[in-house]
């Protein structure tokens, strides 16, 4: 019997031919680890700043690395068979935090009632105060809070734009400069590009400071306006079609725009951005401020900021209601859930400012003129036959009074008639809308009217948002019946000219054919 069956078919081979199988396996195995290393060294490198388990960007001094979920510091990530790594340092116009102090403040971070969060805020609000000369105390603890929500982004739903207005030489950069060197990846610029504020927010997630004379103006000139506008809530997103020649669905790319924002100018903003934005009349100040505002003197607040977020990163944000009505209510609620979720004893501070700001926005809201329409329409209440109020008959009572050249056209009135919610209406060839009770009355609370107590002889004013008043002054049982509203509100005096609000509007509006 042949034994050669019994033997390992690597004994027979290396007998007969002189092949040592287990040699030549041993060495395809070291050229096998030899060309993986190389597909390795060989494979694109990707540039990003946020993949999944990542918390930030930080810097060695030397390179810039990533900061895991697990606090380890890493180069470079696979994801999804891609090889990433963060992009060079002069690709990104603002400093990162120091590793090494980063990961020494972490130490420093407890998960319920941390020391170090109220040495933070406190150290944040003096920095500020150290910086600018604000109206009052109320916009210190905006900026924090403001800060703060910067460094959650990724968990938040929108972010207020703070909106800077002051003529010359009244601290709007100074402030703008100090906010954004404590924000997480905050960029400083004086220039409005459409491109620069896309790849920001797509590609760095930055928060943006405009530091811009008469910024309307410029950013309607670069086709930005949509842009700054829908930064102030997830989602928002703007394309562009880059490879036309790859056909349907594969010629675009979707650009996220969402990102906190500020913008400093001399020029005042429109009421559709003023809706999204908090905003700050900077005063005259005799404070003297004799240090510049730099980045390198925000870096330990950055430092410890980014540490907050790497040991708070887990933590979920908690939800809560809004804190207001409307518009309102949307900007300030991430600055609400920051105070909730980490500086619960700060409530009471948070209310008082966010009444100061309604308060703020309801004086704005009483001047525009939108409210300076309703009041006219209220005025006429007594002129409704059948809940029809003609267009003519308030535009003849608005530019009672107004010189020829600022008197709105019949057409202007009832497009801001429509936007203010009333129907349009048409009776007998002659142009009109449907007086509605109800939406007058939600009309006077957006707008901040006064209603005066009838059951006084003396004019004292009272808010419109009491519900029970409202209901009980609602004594209409029909179409056709209408509340006497007249003579519940405060009117001021009609002014000889337009605003240049309403005079900008009107033009417009003559432009346009409206």
């Amino acid at each position: 019997m042949n034994n050669n069956y019994a033997r390992p078919v690597e004994e027979l081979l290396k007998e007969e031919f002189g092949f040592d199988v287990s040699n030549k396996t041993t060495d395809d195995k070291k050229h096998m680890d030899k060309d993986k290393q190389k597909d390795e060294k060989s494979k694109k490198i990707y540039y990003a700043l946020d993949l999944p388990g990542v918390i930030d960007v930080l810097d060695t001094g030397k390179r810039l690395v990533y900061l895991t979920e697990n606090h380890e510091t890493v180069d470079k990530i696979e994801y999804l068979d891609k090889m990433f790594t963060p992009p060079p340092r002069e690709a990104c116009p603002y400093l990162f935090a120091n590793a090494d102090e980063v990961m020494r403040h972490i130490e420093r971070h407890d998960d319920i009632d941390c020391e170090e969060d109220e040495n933070i805020y406190t150290d944040l609000f003096t920095y500020h105060t150290e910086i600018s000369d604000l109206p009052n105390e109320h916009f210190y603890h905006l900026l924090v809070m403001w800060d703060f929500h910067t460094y959650f982004l990724d968990k938040l739903h929108f972010s207020p734009i703070l909106y800077l207005y002051a003529v010359k030489e009244r601290g709007k950069s100074r402030t703008t400069k100090g906010a954004m060197y404590v924000a997480r990846r905050g960029v400083f610029t004086e220039c409005v590009r459409e491109a620069d504020i896309i790849r920001w927010g797509n590609d760095h997630k930055a928060a943006l400071g405009f530091d811009i004379k008469d910024f309307p103006r410029k950013m309607e000139r670069a086709n930005c306006d949509d842009l700054i506008l829908a930064r102030f809530e997830k989602g928002s997103a703007s394309s562009r079609t880059l490879w036309p020649e790859k056909g349907a669905f594969r010629d675009t790319k979707v650009y996220q725009l969402f990102g906190a924002t500020i913008i400093a100018t001399n020029r005042p903003v429109d009421d559709i951005l003023e809706s999204r934005s908090i905003s700050i009349d900077m005063k005259p100040s005799s404070k003297l401020f004799s240090n510049p505002v730099l980045p390198e003197s925000a870096l330990e607040l950055k430092n410890r900021l980014t540490a907050f977020r790497a040991a708070h990163y887990k933590r979920e944000i908690m939800t809560v209601e809004k804190p207001a009505q409307a518009r309102l209510g949307d900007i300030t609620s991430p600055l609400f859930q920051i105070i909730f979720t980490f500086f619960p004893n700060k409530k009471d501070t948070f209310m008082k400012m966010l009444n100061n700001i309604a308060m703020q926005k309801k004086e704005d809201a009483t001047d525009s003129l939108e409210a300076r329409i309703l009041e006219t329409v209220i005025k006429l209440e007594n002129d409704v036959v059948g809940a029809y109020l003609p267009i003519e008959l308030v535009a003849n009572e608005f530019n009672k009074g107004k010189d020829a050249k600022f008197t709105l056209q019949n057409e202007t009135v009832g497009k801001i008639l429509r936007s203010l919610g009333f129907i349009k209406k048409r009776t007998a060839g002659q142009r009109g809308i449907y007086y509605d009770p109800e939406l007058v009355k939600k009309l006077i609370t957006q707008y901040g009217i006064t209603v005066s107590n009838d059951s006084s002889d003396s004019e004292t004013d009272i808010p419109t948002n009491n519900h029970q008043e409202l209901q009980a002054a609602n004594n209409s049982n029909g179409v056709g019946e209408t509340v006497s509203l007249l003579s519940q509100v405060s009117q001021p005096e009609l002014i000889s000219d337009l605003t240049p609000a309403e005079q900008n509007y009107a033009e417009i509006a003559e432009n346009e054919g409206l």
